[in-house]
């Protein structure tokens, strides 16, 4: 039986504390419980697919150099986090120099076997991490977002044809429409897309308000991609209530404000009020355009991606496949492991106090 994310952190937590309080009850039990856990929760680490050996993403070795670093900067934003930081404080400040206060060998080597026990315990109810995948897999949730348009003439939506949307040769003059990028994420998501989310400065607002170009770009992008689009103005500007275009199976588009657009925490912070809880349950599923939009944006979206399962893309500039879907290329967010860390703190401090 496939047990749940949520009901691997609860045994583990209730096996964790069972084993500590054995201490409370007789010394020696503990001594022999906690080698007993630590043989268990090597069979379940290994049970979950992680290898004793080598140095890749399934590795206990990888798993090690990602968890120490997690609960050195106190990770206590869950129950499970929480739980495993008042276990190691006891381990480590209390139990351990016990033991080796005492010259009880046994006692000190029965808390080093219970200490790497929650370590490999760990390892089971966080599960090997999923391998990426060359491009980025359908998404039901697509995250993109809008720009000021750079064209003055909506009937340039009438002249173009649904196969200059997918080549990227839709054009005012000599400039490509900067809606290009989110057609085509449209176009490469579309067999399973659901939702689709637009952050939006207040300037850009205020440019969709006057303009309403929206309306005409997903009236073209509904009958090209086959899709019914149930766009949320009201999120927008309050009172104007949904705008339902074209036919075919229904995918809703809605509007997150992001504020100025310039400062990099209010975006992240907007994004998360919306997200939070569709990132906690369906976080692999979403996907962060950040082709569009600027690099304040960009950069808010990947670190508001990066703190889950959602994966983040961007369209190849100049790219010269026919159909601009094909030149989606997948943004890889495994960025960080302890080196990294311990390399950050390090110059994070120095240049604080630098000019002390």
């Amino acid at each position: 039986m496939k047990l749940k994310s949520s009901e691997r952190r609860a045994i583990g937590i209730l096996a964790s504390f069972s084993v500590a309080f054995l201490l409370a009850w007789n010394r020696q039990v503990f001594e022999f419980g906690a080698v007993i856990f630590l043989l268990v929760s090597i069979a379940l680490a290994r049970y979950a697919g992680w290898k004793i050996r080598g140095e890749g993403s399934d590795s206990l070795l990888t798993f090690l150099r990602l968890f120490i670093p997690k609960f050195l900067v106190g990770d206590v934003l869950t129950l499970y986090g929480i739980s495993l930081f008042v276990l190691f404080a006891m381990t480590l400040t209390a139990w351990l120099p016990d033991g080796l206060e005492e010259g009880d060998l046994i006692f000190t080597i029965s808390t080093l076997a219970y200490t790497l026990g929650l370590v490999f315990l760990s390892a089971w109810v966080f599960g090997v991490p999923r391998k990426s995948t060359p491009l980025p897999a359908r998404a039901k949730y697509l995250v993109a977002s809008l720009s000021i348009p750079n064209w003055s003439d909506d009937n340039v939506f009438k002249r173009a044809k649904c196969q200059d949307f997918l080549r990227g040769t839709v054009y005012e003059g000599d400039k490509p429409l900067n809606i290009i990028p989110l057609y085509a994420a449209l176009a490469y998501h579309r067999d399973r897309l659901e939702k689709v989310f637009l952050l939006v400065s207040n300037k850009v607002a205020g440019e969709i308000e006057r303009r309403r170009y929206l309306e005409r770009f997903f009236s073209v992008a509904s009958k090209c991609l086959g899709l019914k689009f149930v766009v949320n103005f009201g999120e927008l500007s309050p009172g104007r209530g949904e705008c339902i275009v074209g036919e075919g199976r229904e995918v809703h588009v809605h509007f997150i404000r992001i504020g100025s657009g310039q400062d990099i925490k209010e975006v992240k912070n907007s994004i998360s009020a919306e997200l939070s809880d569709l990132l906690g349950k369906e976080g692999s599923d979403v996907v962060f355009d950040i082709t569009s939009g600027t690099a304040v944006i960009s950069v808010a979206m990947i670190l508001e991606a990066i703190k889950g399962d959602a994966r983040a893309e961007y369209l190849l500039q100049n790219c010269e496949k026919e159909y601009k879907s094909e030149c989606i290329e997948l943004i890889e967010l495994t960025l960080f492991d302890f080196e990294d860390l311990v390399r950050e703190f390090r110059e994070y401090f120095e240049r604080l106090y630098e000019g002390s």
